[in-house]
């Protein structure tokens, strides 16, 4: 299924039209903000991630970008055990470890945006999308970074 169209059966020209539409408005929609975060990308130096890696406790949103970006590029997170044996994810564990990443700034630009898997997009919608705190202006606000 594509768009809403089964794959592989032949649609109404109506139908396929209005997918193409709906297709089109939602690209429209991403492509400033995906020209955007490149932009902010070749901003990026090496400086300012040696600022992040040397803060103890760095800004809470600074922290949810850097969580985003180890779920994009497949990291997995720690799982940590408590004292009655409840298990959690420390997705910040392993976003810490990017920042020690001399390419990370290079994998961010060359990143293919368009093979990301339906269950790593599903999992940040889920995380960051509803959250309307975690915006390019907050996370500007948040560190000079």
């Amino acid at each position: 299924l594509v768009g809403g169209v089964q794959t592989g059966s032949v649609a109404a020209p109506e139908e396929v039209e209005r997918v193409r539409a709906a297709l089109a408005a939602e690209l429209s929609a991403v492509m400033p903000v995906l020209s955007s975060a490149t932009s902010a990308l070749s901003e990026i130096r090496k400086d300012d991630i040696a600022l992040i890696r040397a803060l103890r406790y760095p800004p809470q949103q600074v922290k949810r970008v850097l969580v985003a970006v180890a779920m994009l590029l497949g990291l997995r997170p720690f799982v940590e055990v408590d004292v009655s044996g409840e298990q959690s994810e420390d997705w910040w564990a392993a976003a810490r470890g990017l920042l020690a990443d001399s390419d990370l700034v290079k994998r961010l630009v060359h990143y293919d945006k368009a093979a990301i898997p339906e269950g790593v997009m599903q999992r940040i919608r889920a995380e960051f999308e509803s959250d309307p705190t975690f915006t390019p202006d907050a996370v500007a606000r948040s560190s000079e970074a």
